[in-house]
Formats: structure tokens, sequence, C-alpha cells
């Protein structure tokens, strides 16, 4: 799996002060919420929420992540808290990665999730919230991850910002002697943050009595700031545009050489520098607060924004350099960076975050941009976004084509053609039509994606013969297994041609390889990952193992296809359900197949598919079983929907364990399922039991 570096600064936790307050109070509302697993820090900037935990933490083993506006990716979330945990992100669908990531059973501390918007991020953390034994957030505002069910359930404990806030005593260890502490928590309802610049201010001969709360973004910039030697003080405005900074960033940034130097020096001024752990670059950062109180109004970040963002990627941090160029309005470098990075970002799964920066170009840079807007449409497509939004991408690369044919490569051409197969699932010659020109003109690197992707239509198509013969080209070229979305797929495909052709074995073996193959890659690409478990659905239903292709056929269409391919999904699982007896599911299933084939301009093969279903389903519905069930297996029968065991059956009937065991075989024979639920359910539908 192709992998984003990660910045290792955010795994560290923030480095006690000498100077800080000790503050006992906290420590134990901290080990009172820390009697639930889920420990929520909640309370506005400036509270020392990060401050009180690392101090509570500072002996324990922990996990810390510090997160900001980029981890509104889940992929990225949760490969950074796999990093901090010591380990990586499994290989599997988020939340079974976030389940191994429990079990590791050391407390993981998240800190600014209030950073966190995006619906799946959210989700994600919603889920580990029910899952971690001890999960510390940290945060300005509540997190929306039904907070309410676990405070009823008793699994929340809250530290909030009345329990963080100083107390005169507090305070006036901070303020020291001569300075009236009651009056100055009066003042700033004892936030510890305005309590320090108090501090500061006071120690350099300021009145306190004349510092209203709300001036002191005034205050630092005219009592903080005056007071500092010039070269610190332009160093410290400058800075302050960094969520993190090192003495080569700085240099760069303010193009000067003595960036370590002027760092020392603010520690020592203990001027809201903080210090990150176990980083040999010598990473720090400012207080979050202070640094939005110290950039002047005036300040024009523009320049300083765009060097910070070259610096970060000349040090491969895409991400950062892309997240500064974005603060400096650099739409040509992002774009350049979008062009350079693409095939990483969406091998590695980061299509969320490649369309976040997509959005932030205007329309008259990416006019400009083929190559950017193609990579666009290909991430949207692998993202499962909608058809009509690839689409779009896909026209606007078209156009940019025409302007600037000279950024063109036969690589954009492919992956062009192959994404417009791919978004044209409802209308499948056209189609078919795209995915042979993406072959016509595919090299190495796109053959397998290309045959691939052409099987898959044709497959669609109703022609099993042709898509075998096209995936065998596929899986026998010779970067075949170095291209995993195009094996993948190719596997899925075959699986579901063997099994047209009876060769179940074969089938069982390619799709187990295709799942395999998905998992292998992290399962970046939902159009991918839904068809290997679409082929896995087919398989099991030819194997008898109804509950898992219904299992199989759900988790296809919850990753979303659309167009012809959703409807061969859904006419699979009908056939499903009907086996298990449950009729009623599947005729509506049926049905929503049938409103899905209604909406493609051309569905292929899918309505010849729909007729053979119906009439499968309709012959389901008002046929028996094999033979009648003798009395004795009806006996047996009507103990199966009971909690009991076979040997609890047994007893009841007065039968030997071997004798009901005997009779067991002979229903799931006659009802033609294989499982005591499949039997219960089939039973019901024949009104062989009462429901």
């Amino acid at each position: 799996m192709f992998e984003v570096p990660l910045i290792e600064s955010k795994l560290a936790r923030p480095r006690s002060r000498a100077d800080l307050v000790d503050r006992p109070r906290v420590t134990r509302a901290l080990e009172r919420a820390a009697e639930s697993e889920v420990v929520l820090v909640s309370a506005p900037a400036g509270y020392g929420k990060t401050v009180a935990v690392a101090s509570w933490l500072e002996h324990a083993p922990a996990a810390w992540v510090s997160l900001d506006a980029a981890d509104n990716d889940p992929v990225r979330l949760w490969r950074y808290a796999a990093a901090a945990l010591g380990t990586t992100l499994p290989d599997a669908p988020l939340e079974v990665a976030i389940d191994a990531l429990a079990e590791r059973e050391q407390p993981l501390v998240l800190e600014d999730v209030h950073v966190l918007s995006d619906k799946h991020c959210l989700a994600t953390l919603g889920h580990a919230a029910r899952v971690f034994a001890r999960l510390v957030l940290i945060s300005r505002a509540d997190p929306p991850i039904r907070l309410a069910r676990l405070r009823v359930q008793g699994h929340l404990g809250e530290v909030r910002a009345p329990t963080l806030a100083f107390t005169v005593e507090e305070a006036a260890r901070v303020l020291g002697e001569g300075v009236d502490a009651e009056a100055v928590v009066a003042r700033t309802e004892g936030w510890p943050a305005a309590v320090y610049l108090v501090a500061l201010w006071v120690r350099d001969g300021g009145d306190v009595t004349s510092l209203p709360r709300r001036h002191l973004s005034e205050f630092v910039t005219t009592e903080v700031l005056a007071g500092l030697e010039p070269e610190l003080h332009d160093f410290l405005v400058g800075t302050a545009i960094l969520s993190r900074l090192c003495a080569p960033l700085c240099d760069h940034v303010l193009r000067i050489e003595d960036s370590a130097e002027r760092i020392a020096a603010l520690e020592r001024r203990n001027l809201f520098l903080v210090a990150l752990d176990d980083d040999e670059a010598g990473w720090h950062r400012y207080h979050p607060l202070f640094r939005e109180l110290v950039r002047p109004d005036d300040d024009d970040p523009v320049p300083r924004c765009r060097r910070a963002a070259e610096w970060f990627d000349a040090q491969g941090q895409i991400e950062e350099a892309v997240e500064y160029a974005r603060a400096g309005g650099d739409h040509a470098f992002i774009a350049d960076l979008i062009d350079r990075h693409q095939l990483t970002l969406t091998r590695s799964g980061r299509t969320t975050t490649l369309l976040r920066w997509l959005r932030d170009l205007p329309e008259s840079e990416l006019a400009e941009r083929p190559v950017t807007l193609v990579a666009g449409a290909a991430a949207a497509s692998a993202g499962g976004r909608p058809a009509f939004e690839v689409e779009r991408l896909l026209a606007a690369a078209r156009r940019a084509h025409a302007k600037h044919p000279e950024a063109w490569t036969p690589y954009q051409e492919g992956i062009l053609r192959i994404t417009t197969a791919i978004a044209r699932d409802d209308d499948v010659p056209a189609a078919i039509e795209a995915a042979e020109a993406a072959v016509a003109v595919a090299d190495d690197e796109l053959a397998v994606a290309a045959l691939a992707t052409l099987a898959a239509m044709q497959l669609n198509a109703g022609d099993e013969p042709l898509a075998r013969r096209t995936c065998a080209q596929a899986l026998q070229h010779p970067t075949a297994e170095r291209r995993p979305h195009g094996f993948a797929v190719a596997l899925a495909t075959i699986a579901i041609t063997e099994v047209q052709a009876g060769r179940l074995e074969a089938a069982r073996e390619h799709a187990d390889q295709a799942l395999l193959v998905v998992r292998s890659t992290g399962n970046v690409d939902t159009r991918i990952e839904a068809r290997a478990h679409a082929a896995d659905a087919v398989v099991a239903r030819a194997e008898g193992r109804l509950g898992r292709a219904v299992r199989a056929a759900d988790r296809a269409l919850s990753l979303r296809p659309t167009g012809a391919f959703r409807a061969r999904i859904l006419l699979e699982l009908a056939l499903a359900r009907a086996g298990r007896g449950e009729l009623a599911r599947a005729e509506a299933t049926l049905a929503e197949a049938r409103a899905v084939i209604a909406d493609c301009r051309d569905a292929g093969g899918a309505p010849a598919l729909l007729e053979r279903v119906t009439e499968t389903l309709r012959r389901t519905a008002v046929e028996g079983p094999t033979e009648p069930l003798s009395p004795a297996e009806q006996l047996v029968l009507e103990q199966l929907p009971t909690p009991r065991s076979n040997a609890e059956i047994a007893g009841a009937l007065f039968l030997s364990a071997n004798t009901v065991k005997t009779h067991l075989r002979s229903i799931y024979r006659k009802l033609g399922v294989h499982s005591r639920d499949e039997a219960v359910t089939r039973a019901t539908a024949l009104g062989l039991l009462s429901s």
C-alpha cells in the first residue's frame, strides 16, 4: 500500500514545564472522569486542557495525537491513531481496524477534536468511543458523537471549564506576591491563559487593575510583544502562522539563519512556546490562543505561508505543504502538488483529501489544468462520489485538454477512459466503448486496470464468455499482481463467470483472492471493494451458503455502486433471500432492482437477468419441500425456533442426540437450506411453522 509520510510531531505529547502550577484538584477530577471509558475534556481555548491531561498522564503510558484541519479524513485520522499506538492501521474496513486498535488496551488521547467536522470522521470517532477501554478527547466544543447516550450508559466522564478554571489559590501561585489574585480571578473568570498573561504583564511592572478581558489582544501586542527585543518580536510575529515550528522551517520562512537561537530565547522567556517531546528535530508549537492574539490585524501572511509550503513540499510532507499553500492563496502550487502526488494519494485511500484540495481551486486555475481534473475525476470515482460529479470533472478535463494538449499523455487518456467507463454504468454500451478505448491506449501502468474494467462492463452486458476471456488477458499480464486494483476487479469478475460455467471451486478461489487483494490495499477504492463483495455473494449463493451471500451482497450495496452493476447485486440478493425463505424481503429487493434498471439508459444484460430472477421467485413462492417432512422431523422442526441446543431438543423429545442430528440433516435437505436459522425462515415462509 502506498503511504503518505506521517508528521511525527503530531504524535508527541506536550512536555511538562518546570514553572507550571501543580493542580491536584484538576488531576483528581480527571481520575474520577476516567472511571468511565470515554473522558471528555471540553472547554474554550486557553483553559489548559492539554496541560491538564498531559500532567495527569505524565507517568502513564498513553498514545497521543494532536489533530488539525487536515485530519478531517477518516483514513488519515486513524493512521495517526495507529501510529501513536505503536502499530499500523490494519488492512480492513475502518470499523474493524478501529476494533483492532482498541484491543491494544492503551489509552488514546485525541487533542483538538473540535477540528473534526467530516461526518465519516465523526462516525468513526463515535465507533471508537464505544469500543476503546480508555479514550480521552480534548476539545473546544462537544463532538457530535451521541454523548448523551454515552452519558446515560455511564460510559462518559467529563471535565469542563468550571473545573479547569483557576481558583483564587491557584491563581495566586501563578501571579506571585503583591497581586490581588481574587480580583484577577474575578476579572478573568479564572481563565488560565489570561491569568498567565496577567502574570507576565505584572512581572514587567504592569497594573493589574487596568486589564479588562476584552483587551487581551491589545495587551499581547502592546505589553508582551513591545517588551521583546526587536529580533524576538519579529520572529514571534512572523512564525505565528505556523501550527508547528522547528529551526530549519523558521529559517526558510523568515529567510534568516539563527532560528534555533531565537527559539531557545523564547523558551527561556516562557512565552507560550511548548516543546514537543521525543523529537530530535526540535519541534515546538505556540499556545493556540497566543498564536491568535500575537498576530497583528495588518499582517500579510501570504509570502510566509508560501515559503512554508515550499519547505514542507521539499520534506515530502505534501499535506502540510498544501495547507500552507491554501493559507497563502497559492492555487498554482496546490495544483502542481496534486499533479505530482495524485497517484500516491489515490492509492493510499486519500481521495477525500485530494477532492477537498480540488474544491479549493478556482475555476480559472482548473480550466488550465487537465491533469489535475483527471486526477480529481479518478479520485471522485474511487471515493464513490455520485456519477454526475465524476462526469462534471471529466467534462472539465476534456475542455482543459482541448486548450492544453501539450499537458496530455497516454496515461491521462487511459485514466480518463477508465473513469468514463465506470461513471457510465447506467449505459452499458457506452461504458464498453470507453473501456475498449482505454485498452487501446493503455501502457503497462494501466493495461491491467483497462482490461479489468472492460471485462466488468462485458459482464454487465451479460456476455459471460467474453468477460472471462478479457479477464484472462488481465490476469495473465506480466504486471497483473503489481496492479492490485485492476487485479482485484479481474479476479472478482472471473469468479462470477466461473459460477456461470459451473466451476465452483475455481470461482471460490478467485473470489477469496479478490477479497484478499482488496484488504491488502487498505480498501482504498469503494468500487473495487464492492465488486469483490459482489463476487463473494454470487459464489456463496452457488455454494448454498445463503447467509454469507446475503451479508456479502449487503456489504457490496453499502458501498453505493450504481447502474447495471447495482441492479445485478440487488438481483443476487433477491435470490439469496428467496433461498432463505425470506420471500417478502426478496420481493422488495426485486422491486428495487427493477427501479434501478428502469433508471438506466441501457442496463445491458440486467433486464434479461431480471426476468429470470422474477420467474425463480415466482416458483419459489409456490414450491414446498422437495418431499414431505416425516412426523418425527416435524416435531424436531418445531423445536428449532427455541433457544434449546440439539442435546436439549433430544431430551425434550426423548430422542438420542444422534437421532436429532439425523433428523436435522434430512430437514435441511428437504427444505434446501444449510443452517438452523435458514430452516426456521424457510419453514415459516412455507407455513410449516407459525410466524
